[in-house]
């Protein structure tokens, strides 16, 4: 159990480095957020077709709602990033380990720990601490978008959690609700295709969407909700690294040292998740020897 719940955070945090490049390369493609939601999202349904190996949609009651959330999830993110600054709409983004605690409570009635609840607080902080010089310089469009994309990407790890469920085909699905703006796409007159728009748009269907998800739909299954939200949190550190290389956005002193603070947090709580849960698995092992042995 330890060493399935460790790739799955390792598959978890593998996803989330592929997702930080999302802000820099939505900002280099002059497309209106609709097209580059469609364009992005289909090239994603095709990386998965090869992957599962089908064309089909399997259409459950948990595959459409998690593949809703999904649509919702990069569409949101993607109008957020076209109207605000890529840190502003990804720290509102990852808001998300507060909703998937509250679906955990009012819908599954899972009460959080003391760990989850400590290392969710720490995180949030850090991410406000490490935006906090930039969040004025939002619009309240691409604000209100980001904090969206937060609650439909909680619903997407809370979704793609459950025991029975089935993350590829969650995305998969997610990614043909995209079919529907085609229309949008033929009439935008901002949409013309140049060799530097098509590698854009190719590397984040292909890499920053379609193989990040597969790798998420590995992990995600393999450990918790609330584990997956906290560790993804790398998104955001590395989501201004790329930024700045990429488009020349460069970040503060204050945000540096927040970001070296959120990966402290990140490692230290999976660290003592891991202990704790070793810790759990000895002693009801222990319980078990000694009920067997019980004359």
């Amino acid at each position: 159990m330890q060493n399935q719940q460790s790739k799955g955070n390792l598959y978890v945090f593998s996803a989330a480095i592929l997702w930080s490049f999302g802000g820099a390369f939505i900002k280099l493609i002059p497309w209106s957020p609709i097209s580059l939601a469609c364009i992005r999202g289909l090239i994603a349904a095709v990386v998965f077709i090869f992957y599962r190996k089908s064309i089909k949609v399997h259409l459950t009651k948990t595959t459409l709602l998690g593949g809703v959330a999904l649509f919702f999830t990069t569409f949101f993110f993607i109008i957020a990033n076209k109207y605000t600054t890529s840190a502003n709409a990804i720290v509102l983004q990852y808001t998300a380990p507060v909703y998937v605690i509250l679906l955990g409570v009012f819908v599954r009635h899972i009460r959080p720990e003391r760990i989850d609840l400590i290392a969710v607080t720490l995180t949030i902080l850090g991410i406000v601490v490490f935006f906090i010089d930039s969040m004025n310089a939002g619009s309240m469009l691409g604000n209100i978008m980001g904090l969206l994309s937060g609650v439909s990407f909680a619903t997407v790890l809370f979704i793609s959690s459950g025991k029975d469920a089935k993350p590829a085909d969650i995305y998969y699905t997610g990614y043909l609700f995209n079919l529907l703006l085609i229309p949008f796409v033929i009439f935008d007159s901002s949409f013309s295709v140049t060799l530097s728009s098509a590698l854009a748009v190719l590397f984040l269907g292909v890499v920053q969407l379609g193989l990040a998800y597969i790798l998420f739909s590995r992990g995600i299954q393999k450990t918790t909700a609330v584990s997956a939200s906290v560790i993804t949190a790398i998104e955001p550190i590395l989501n201004p690294v790329w930024a700045l290389i990429v488009i020349g956005e460069r970040p503060s002193f204050i945000s540096v040292m927040a970001g070296i603070f959120v990966v402290f947090v990140i490692t230290a709580y999976n660290f003592i998740k891991v202990k704790l849960s070793a810790k759990q698995r000895a002693l009801s092992n222990k319980k078990t020897t000694h009920s067997n042995t019980r004359p």
